[in-house]
C-alpha cells in the first residue's frame, strides 16, 4: 500500500523546486510554531491569527504576490479560518493539495504574471 505524503514531505519538495526559479521570491509563512501557552499568547497579543496561507510568492518583475495554502494530496482538509482567509484574498489566494498542485498552481500563475509584464514594456 502506498502511503500519503505527509504536508511536511510535501512542502519540503516545494520549497526545493522553489529555490531554483529565477524571478521568483517565496516564504513560509509560519504560524503553527507554537510550543508554550506563553508564547501563544504572545503571539495573539503580536497580531498572529489562524488561517493565513502557508506560502507568500512574489513574482520579482510584476510584483505580483500569490499565497498558497498547502494541503496533503489525500485527507487534507481545509479549516473554516483557512477559507475565510482564502475568500479575503479572492484570486491571490490558493489551496493546492499536494507538491504537483502547487507548482502547477505557481506555474500557470507565473506564465499570467509573465504575460503582463512583458505587455506593459
Amino acid at each position: 500500500m502506498v502511503r500519503t505524503p505527509s504536508e511536511s514531505t510535501e512542502a519540503k519538495a516545494l520549497v526545493r523546486w522553489l529555490r531554483r526559479q529565477p524571478g521568483l521570491k517565496y516564504s513560509k509563512l509560519a504560524q503553527e510554531t507554537v510550543t508554550t501557552p506563553e508564547a501563544a499568547a504572545k503571539n495573539r497579543a503580536e497580531g498572529v491569527v489562524r488561517g493565513v496561507p502557508d506560502y507568500l510568492i512574489v513574482h520579482k518583475h510584476s510584483h505580483r504576490v500569490l499565497f498558497v495554502e498547502l494541503k496533503r494530496t489525500k485527507s487534507g482538509v481545509v479549516s473554516a479560518h483557512q477559507l475565510e482567509w482564502l475568500a479575503a484574498l479572492g484570486s491571490k489566494g490558493r489551496v493546492a493539495y499536494g507538491y504537483q498542485d502547487a507548482r502547477s498552481i505557481i506555474e500557470q500563475w507565473r506564465k499570467r504574471c509573465d504575460n503582463r509584464t512583458v505587455q506593459k514594456r
